[in-house]
Formats: C-alpha cells, structure tokens, sequence
C-alpha cells in the first residue's frame, strides 16, 4: 500500500466514523424529546405553558438538525475534495507511467527486430 493510499484509508475509516458519531448525534435527541413532550402534555400546566414549551423544544430540535445538516455537508465536502485529489495525483502517475512506457517501447522497436 502506498503512503497516498495510507492515508486515504484511514481518512475514509475516519469519515466514516464521523458520519457515524453524526447520525448518532441526529438520532439521539428523538426519544428524549417525545418523552419530553409526552411529559409536558401530562404536566398539570395551562394549555398556553404547554403550546410555548413544546415550540420552543421543536425550535431547539430544528436548530439542531440544521447544525447537523451544514456538519453532514461540510464533511461530504471535505471528502469529496480529498477524494478528488487523491484521484487526479493517481491518474497524473498513471500518465506519467504510460509515458515512460511509450518512450521505452519506442526505443525499442528498430533495435529489437531481428533480421532486420
């Protein structure tokens, strides 16, 4: 394994348990608020109390899953861009490699006919 391919695996490794500690982060608050709203709904309170409780915790939830999601994409991005030069550092190596290989074979095929 190459350093390049090193080090783009334990990226990916990292990404992926990033994108993992991320959905974990999303998906953790849910039974905590429906057990927050079930709790509010049987709380002797007013109706108005209540109404105003469980908008704020709906504007809290919101926010936080607009965070995640401008987390989520910044990471994709992040990704996509060192994918990306990891791709176009490999296809310039290849290139160069098919050109050594070319220029060989070309010095090659007067010298190594025989009978010629």
């Amino acid at each position: 394994m190459t350093g390049d391919t090193a080090s783009l695996s334990s990226a990916a490794v990292r990404d992926r348990r990033g994108l993992h500690d991320t959905a974990s982060l999303v998906l953790a608050p849910w039974p905590g608020l429906t057990g927050a709203a079930v709790a509010l709904l049987l709380a002797p309170q007013s109706g108005q109390g209540t109404r105003s409780l469980i908008n704020q915790r709906i504007r809290d939830g919101v926010d936080r899953g607009r965070k995640a999601r401008e987390r989520i994409a910044r990471k994709g991005r992040e990704v996509l861009e060192g994918a990306s030069n990891y791709l176009g550092k490999q296809q310039k190596d290849l290139e160069q490699r098919h050109d050594r290989l070319v220029s060989v074979e070309a010095g090659r095929q007067p010298e190594d006919k025989p009978g010629l």
